[in-house]
């Protein structure tokens, strides 16, 4: 089943962090512009992020500028341009597995799973995007 992205509109922009990090939205905020950071050093300057939510209930977001950028990720040397939507998705994901894990950690399991679930949900979005083969090195 093809699993579709819809773009939030400015009305609906405030429950999106919420709705993907829950009680830790201030991390998980906090955690995107960390690692749009320290993928993106020579792009990413901070600036305005979309937000997304998937057919599947997932989410992710990305950064609205610039288009394109060269992600650097030092854990399993990927390196590789891509665009600011496969971009987002990455950061998304790096953001999702910190979080639940970290909350794991501190014995806060629904919360984690949850998390877990969105990682999931948003992979299996991922899979279909036309930057997949990208995503899937970056996140290896």
């Amino acid at each position: 089943m093809k699993i579709t992205a819809m773009k939030l509109p400015e009305s609906r922009r405030l429950n999106f962090l919420p709705y993907m990090f829950g009680s830790s939205m201030m991390r998980g905020e906090a955690l995107l512009y960390s690692y749009a950071t320290k993928l993106a050093p020579d792009e990413y300057r901070g600036g305005l992020w979309d937000f997304y939510k998937l057919s599947n209930n997932g989410g992710y977001a990305a950064p609205t500028t610039p288009e394109r950028y060269n992600l650097a990720v030092q854990g399993n040397g990927f390196e590789g341009e891509m665009s600011n939507d496969a971009a987002g998705i990455v950061i998304t994901m790096f953001v999702l597995n910190q979080l639940a894990h970290e909350l794991a950690a501190r014995g806060n399991n629904e919360l984690a799973e949850r998390l877990s679930d969105r990682y999931h949900e948003l992979r299996d979005y991922a899979g279909q995007h036309a930057e997949r083969a990208s995503i899937f090195r970056a996140i290896d």
